[in-house]
């Protein structure tokens, strides 16, 4: 026992006695450090809580695989680099002793690097400038439960997986592959989960993330598992329990790693392989035959067979062995994951798209561009390395050939790695793409992944590769590497402050590819920053060629002297030349703004003009627009002129505009001083007689935005131009959103501390700014061949010489949202009564175009039926590209479509369909949002988005059946609980509601729907087509939230009154669950079925607590064959009826002909309830 111990302190003393084991040490509390000084804990939650220093260490533990690999390759693999295998095998040491202390060694060194983390986190919170409201009292047991949770297993299975292939393999590149195939597992689990670590649209399901939480080597799934609805009271008081998915993830790898480790001990041998005994003795009795040898007389001058030698020999070392190919078999399952989820059920709806091209570069351009920067990472180690670690380095530094050639071959080998991991990747997606339709002038565009990421892939390999010529290790090198990635293209940039790309070097961004508009958005800046770093590149390149055979490049006096280091300083020179060019450029535009220019911009801002906060403000009341799209160059030139209104109570002396662009010509009437201030962009604007309320002004100003070297410009585009008034429209009146919100900010710039939402009593919207109806004329100008679109009628369409002109003109005043449109359209058109209806898109999405008219139609039929009659004579639907983000917008009297969410939409089921869902929507749009225009108050998007969530589930009952609610209250449930776990502001009531889309998609279909069953359909549809007629005939917004739930509140009872102020006026949810159900067939031979349930009502309190309250309400019990997301028909209902839940447990009887599938309390999603899957019980047979 003695001598193991004596062994165990050894293996840690070769491990600890390099530099490695206080650099990762230093690297670790420093990140933990600066993490717990970000203080990026969401609205509420405590910057030191469990749930974030669980979330931060978990962060970090997946870093952890570098330092791992390298300690568990230097345990494992040490004596055959240094030649002692001989020594340490003929040693009194046992197979047991050995195997146990070097595994030892690698766990604990490992773990003692990273624990100290947690040190540096809590030192990052104490030692910032966070606000300490939010910084709870220090708890030593959150620090324990972490590391004993978290930490520990991860890191022990991390080191059985690597000692393991270490150990057995006796080969660095097995252990790079089995780290890559640890990352690449924790990918996949990312793309089964939804991971919040990965960018994605869909709320996370908990049903999603059970398999990827058992299969996450890391636990943070199953973390995720366990926290992802978790609200900020929760995260700030709840520790993470060892219990459910995350107790069997620790439990299943600990029970795998003590396996793998088993397994190990067994199959390695103490001694060396007969195999190789036998081997060395051939080769030593070998007696070679007697050879005349001439005078050897050395040829220089022609190395191209030397460089062919040596890229063989490195082509040899990666593409023979077996681990490069588990790494890329690997990447293959990664790239089908990423791609098949997507396209089939990979949306918030189960919904699938087409394999369209954009579709699949967006999937794959990400995960190809990190996961070959980990295979650079580990390869240009080992390759820049492998002389040196086979002790042939002096016998190839004393051959005459150029030490370039052999960089020349290594970088060439990185090449091709790459190249054949973005070939494999094309030649996926091709399979995907071809599988379902034929090939098109589209499908050519997949070979994009050579340029984007390939070119910066080729620019990290060269950075690798002098990254690791000048350091002493190889280790230290990829460290490094990593490092550099980290900072210049990873998550670091921001963390230390990059925002300026040319700052962020080697980095470009990902070409974005639209069958619409091409790659109109970001092939400017790429290119020129491709140009940029490909210069510099070039340089690197040369300037190692010239230096391959130097550890440090300018100690040999001779650096200078060679023409390829002659080219590397030239290359160099032109490159600061263009980088400083381009840079001042940027500078002189104004690009990109330091953050803390920013910061002091608007903290000026805020002591300037505080004042005007809540100041009354001039409003649009006619609107002209004179627009020429010049899209061939990306821009366009706007003049706007009017009429401006003083639509409040108020006289108004002064007031603040806001410029979005520069505006040129800028007159308003009765202007005494314009007061521009530059730095700002805004005018305080000193009137020479106050406007008085009703008085009217008349404006006019033109804006002709310039394109910006490195900036993108998404408006105008070669084909699918889409340019909102919003985005150049000036703003009137002082923002509250301009403020600075950070604390440290804040006090850093003199500022008072900011209050919390729910603590400012002047709530941003008591002085409302109100949108009017105006009266609006457009003429637009486009290029020849397009067609510009916008609302109002077409009133004349000309051509002048190049240009093509059209004139519309509103037929009665709307609200200003409008937009503009140009681009190659196939025009498809269907006349509905007194309705042109018309859908715009591309030639090749044209396939829908027959469909959506027909639901606009009917959708159109049924609104004007319900919630009074249409006011346009015309409905145009405009494709839009897919790279601005979003669904749909409805304008008045036209839809904007975005290609990948709608036209590249596959047919929904019988149960129901996405693309029919989103026209509806944004139809109903046309009632709620225009013809009912709410006050701009808080409450305002429970109008507006509740209302046409509501009628969307009741267009769809009628067209697709009951199914179809199922998925859209499913649907909203989740955005509800999974919006409000990572809200930014403290939950409000829904009738209080400001910007939280969770509560406008989530929760406001629940309570309508409530509402609908409360009240009677008939009936809320009345009073919410009493609303629209008010608002219909005023210009002036008249309706809001409150006066919508006092006539709802008197067409009920007092109990019903209290209903509808739980579900709008307070922050309510439920839990209602099925405990259990008996079946017993009585004599008659009817089936009397018994359920046992439990119910629960809870209210949210000001401090984020939840408190029970008595629940007694009516709520629909139902028996169906099938589930109810799969209901075709009214048989498949075999019973439905409102029965009365109280808070507790209780009882239910109930008598039915047969036996059901399905026994659902709620079956609609009246109430908004965390986990509905319990509300479904299936009856088996």
């Amino acid at each position: 026992m003695n001598q193991f111990f004596q062994l165990l302190r050894f293996e840690l003393l070769i491990q600890f006695k390099t530099w490695t084991a206080p650099v990762f040490v230093l690297a670790y509390f420093g990140f933990a450090f600066l993490m717990g000084g970000q203080g990026t804990a969401s609205s509420e939650t405590l910057y030191n809580s469990e749930f974030e220093l669980f979330f931060k260490m978990g962060l970090l533990s997946l870093g952890a695989v570098f330092s791992i690999m390298f300690f568990a390759v230097k345990a494992t693999q040490r004596d055959a680099q240094s030649q002692m295998e001989a020594l340490v095998y003929v040693t009194p040491i046992s197979k047991k002793q050995f195997f146990l202390t070097r595994f030892l060694g690698s766990w604990l060194t490992s773990l003692l690097i990273i624990l100290p983390a947690i040190i540096g986190f809590h030192l990052g919170v104490a030692f910032s400038d966070l606000d300490p409201s939010r910084i709870g009292v220090f708890q030593f047991s959150s620090s324990l439960s972490v590391a004993f949770k978290l930490l520990i297993p991860t890191i022990t299975t991390l080191t059985a997986f690597l000692f393991t292939v270490g150990l057995l393999s006796r080969n660095p590149l097995a252990t790079y592959a089995m780290a890559v195939g640890i990352y690449a597992a924790y990918f996949i689990c990312s793309i089964f989960l939804n991971s919040p670590l990965m960018a994605n649209a869909a709320p996370i399901a908990s049903e999603n993330l059970v398999w990827a939480g058992l299969a996450d080597p890391f636990g943070l799934s199953a973390f995720f598992h366990q926290t992802n609805l978790w609200t900020s009271y929760e995260k700030n008081h709840l520790g993470i329990q060892i219990s459910g998915l995350f107790a069997w993830n620790r439990l299943i790898w600990l029970l795998f790693s003590t396996a793998l480790l088993t397994v190990a001990y067994r199959i390695f041998s103490f001694r060396k392989s007969n195999e190789s005994k036998k081997q060395k003795k051939e080769k030593l009795s070998e007696s070679p035959n007697s050879v005349q040898i001439d005078k050897i007389s050395p040829r220089t001058g022609n190395y191209s067979a030397v460089f062919g030698s040596h890229l063989n020999l490195s082509l040899r070392f990666i593409f023979t062995s077996i681990p490069f190919w588990v790494i890329l078999g690997a990447w293959m399952i990664i790239a089908s994951t990423e791609i098949y989820f997507k396209l089939f059920s990979g949306g918030s709806y189960e919904e699938s798209y087409y394999p369209a091209t954009q579709i699949l570069l967006e999937r794959v351009q990400q995960p190809l561009f990190l996961f070959g920067i980990i295979i650079l990472l580990f390869f240009s180690g080992s390759l820049t390395w492998r002389e040196k670690d086979s002790r042939m380095g002096s016998l190839v530094n004393a051959t005459p050939a150029p030490k370039g050639l052999l960089f020349l071959s290594i970088l060439t080998t990185l090449v091709l790695v790459m190249l054949t991991m973005i070939s494999i990747t094309v030649l996926i997606c091709f399979i995907f793409q071809l599988a379902e339709q034929p090939w098109s002038k589209d499908t050519w565009t997949l070979f994009l992944l050579f340029l984007s990421p390939g070119w910066s892939l080729l620019f990290f390999s060269i950075l690798f590769l002098w990254i690791q010529r000048i350091t002493p290790h190889k280790y230290l090198g990829i460290g490094l590497s990593a490092i550099s990635f980290g900072i210049f293209a990873g998550p670091l940039s921001s963390t230390i402050g990059l925002n300026h790309p040319l700052f962020l070097i080697g980095s470009t961004p990902f070409l974005t590819y639209s069958e619409l508009a091409g790659f109109a958005l970001q092939f400017s800046p790429f290119s020129i920053l491709s140009l940029l770093w490909g210069i510099l590149a070039l340089a690197l390149a040369t300037w190692l060629y010239s230096s391959w055979d130097h550890t440090f490049l300018f100690q040999h006096h001779k650096a200078f002297k060679t023409p390829s280091s002659r080219l590397a300083i030239l290359c160099f020179t032109i490159f600061l030349g263009f980088w400083i060019s381009v840079f001042l450029k940027t500078e002189k535009e104004g690009s990109f703004p330091t953050n803390s220019e920013i910061l002091d911009l608007k903290a000026r801002y805020e002591k300037e003009f505080k004042e005007f906060n809540g100041a009354p403000v001039l409003a649009f009341a006619d609107l002209h627009f004179e627009l020429e799209m010049q899209v061939s160059k990306g821009t366009y030139h706007a003049e706007v002129k009017g009429k401006l209104f003083n639509p409040t109570l108020k006289p108004i002396d002064d007031l603040l505009i806001h410029e979005k662009e520069k505006l040129i010509d800028f007159q308003l009437e009765k202007v005494k001083d314009y007061g521009y201030v530059e730095e700002l962009d805004l005018y305080r604007i000193r009137f020479s007689k106050a406007i008085q309320p009703g008085d009217s002004l008349e404006f006019s100003f033109k804006v002709n935005p310039k394109k910006t070297i490195l900036g993108t410009q998404k408006a105008i585009v070669p084909n699918g131009s889409y340019l909102n008034f919003r985005d150049f429209a000036p703003f009137f009146g002082y923002s509250e959103s301009l403020e600075i919100r950070d604390y440290a900010d804040r006090k850093k710039r003199g500022l008072a501390p900011k209050l919390s939402d729910n603590q400012d009593n002047s709530h941003s919207g008591a002085d409302e700014k109100k949108l009017f109806k105006i009266n609006f004329e457009a003429i637009l100008k486009t290029e020849k061949n397009q067609t510009a679109i916008t609302s109002g009628k077409l009133v004349e369409e000309k051509i002048e010489g190049n240009q093509r002109i059209f004139h519309y003109r509103s037929s009665e005043p709307i609200l200003p949202a409008v937009a503009f449109f140009s681009g190659v359209y196939r025009k498809d058109s269907l006349k509905n009564y007194n309705e042109q209806l018309e859908v715009y898109s591309l030639e090749s999405h044209a396939r829908v175009n027959s469909k959506t008219l027909r639901v606009i139609q009917e959708t159109l039929a049924y609104c004007s039926e319900n919630f009074g009659s249409y006011p346009f004579d015309h409905l145009k639907l405009v494709e839009i590209p897919g790279f601005w983000g979003f669904g749909g917008y409805a304008h008045p009297g036209v839809i904007s479509m975005t290609e990948d969410k709608y036209f590249l939409v596959k047919e929904g089921s019988a149960q129901f369909d996405l693309q029919t869902k989103r026209a509806v929507h944004e139809v109903a749009h046309q009632w709620f949002g225009h013809l009912l225009a709410p006050r701009n108050l808080p409450g305002a998007t429970l109008v507006v988005e509740g209302l046409a969530k509501y009628a969307e589930v009741l267009f769809l009952e009628k067209k697709l059946g009951k199914a179809a609610t199922w998925y859209l209250t499913d649907q909203a449930n989740r955005t509800y609980f999974s919006g409000r776990a990572i809200a930014s502001m403290p939950e409000n009531s829904l009738s209080e509601q400001e910007n939280q889309s969770y509560l406008a998609y989530g929760k406001s279909l629940s309570a309508f729907l409530a509402a609908r069953e409360l009240l009677g359909e008939k009936e809320l549809n009345s009073i919410i087509r009493e609303l629209v007629d008010t608002s219909r005939s005023h210009a002036k917004p008249l309706v809001d939230t409150q006066l919508l739930l006092e006539k709802m509140k008197k067409k009920t009872s007092l109990e019903g009154q209290k209903l509808i102020e739980d579900w709008f006026q307070r922050i309510i949810t439920y839990d209602i669950r099925i405990l259990d159900i008996e079946i017993e067939k009585t004599q008659d031979g009817q089936i009397q079925l018994t359920l046992d349930y439990e119910a629960s009502k809870m209210e949210r309190q000001t401090d984020g607590s939840e408190r029970e309250v008595a629940m007694e309400e009516e709520i629909e019990l139902a028996a169906f064959t099938v589930h109810p997301k799969n209901l075709d028909t009214d048989q498949q209902v075999l019973f439905s009826q409102k029965v009365k839940i109280q808070s507790g447990k209780g009882q239910i009887k109930m008598m039915l002909d047969q036996i059901p599938s399905w026994i659902v309390l709620d079956p609609w999603g009246t109430r908004p309830d965390q986990n509905r899957e319990d509300n479904f019980k299936e009856i088996k047979n």
